[in-house]
């Protein structure tokens, strides 16, 4: 495996520029080195494969015959191959994604395609000229099972041969022990989430938020201005206090409340609760919260599975 890479939906370096896509990165892991940081040097995925920290420059220097395969159809994965068609590689990419929607961006979700202000094509990364353009390989609706060697596994059964190969494959929703799987339970990382979700809040008249970060926020913003009643509960005194802080966070705390969001901070979560047109939870303080709808906000994991 000659050349291997890897990047991060957000805190990321351009892998050509060596300049941060993002200005904010998420917390890392105790004793875990970043596996790309744009600059020189190597490190280790999780479970110890060799992972190689330059920049493609030299892909580029030395691209007859390569090819770059790219896991991962985000944010990550699509500027990663406009950069290499940027700066001169002319050889093949191919693009792949898990999911089967082109590229597309993410901070819309929560907002503006929920909120129904924006057509889920208006968050499109690529379009159909775009990957012409580019002359891309895509293959989407194909999440990787495995590496073996110079070659990527699909779910789907199929092998991709790759000379470079740069990891992209972003964070997907985490979920709570005990977390059952249920019509009125949604998560929001992704736009079918997204759809699902907006889709339940038309004829929902209460949501239950769990988590109090920047999801969560957003989403109950919106659903309050749809008329839905809204509670949140978050584990920590206030919604959004580790990213904000307590003074900011008390502000955005009181600006929600004014709007009619009922926080419940401090909360623990003794178990979820479920019937067949609602679900809720049960608090360790004795109360149970039940909502025609409920959304999970509570963080993202690593796709580093495979």
């Amino acid at each position: 495996m000659r050349g291997l890479c890897q990047l991060r939906d957000r805190g990321t370096r351009c892998l050509l520029t060596g300049r941060r896509l993002h200005r904010r990165g998420p917390r890392r892991a105790a004793g875990r080195r970043p596996a790309c940081r744009g600059g020189g040097g190597s490190g280790q995925l999780p479970d110890g494969r060799a992972v190689h920290r330059g920049r493609l420059t030299a892909v580029i220097a030395s691209s007859h015959g390569r090819t770059v395969l790219i896991v991962g159809a985000g944010l990550g994965g699509a500027r990663t191959a406009k950069q290499l068609r940027a700066a001169g590689f002319d050889e093949r990419i191919t693009l792949v994604g898990s999911e089967t929607h082109p590229p597309y961006d993410r901070p819309p979700l929560s907002k503006q395609v929920l909120a129904g202000k924006w057509p889920p094509e208006r968050t499109q990364l690529l379009s159909e000229p775009d990957v012409a353009e580019l002359d891309l390989d895509l293959r989407l609706g194909a999440g990787v099972a495995s590496i073996d060697g110079s070659e990527v596994l699909l779910e789907t059964g199929d092998r991709i041969g790759f000379d470079d190969l740069v990891i992209a494959s972003g964070v997907s929703a985490r979920t709570l022990p005990g977390q059952p799987s249920h019509a009125a339970l949604h998560v929001l990382r992704t736009l079918d989430d997204c759809l699902r979700l907006r889709e339940h809040l038309t004829a929902a008249r209460s949501l239950l938020i769990v988590g109090g970060g920047f999801i969560g926020a957003e989403v109950a913003a919106v659903a309050r201005t749809q008329g839905i009643d809204v509670t949140m509960v978050e584990a920590l005194p206030l919604p959004l206090a580790r990213v904000l802080g307590a003074t900011v966070a008390r502000q955005c705390a009181d600006l929600h409340r004014d709007n009619g969001v009922r926080i419940v901070g401090n909360a623990t979560i003794e178990q979820f609760v479920a019937t067949n047109g609602a679900a809720g939870v049960v608090l360790a303080a004795g109360e149970t919260i039940e909502a025609d709808c409920v959304l999970v906000g509570v963080g993202t994991v690593l796709n580093t599975a495979w």
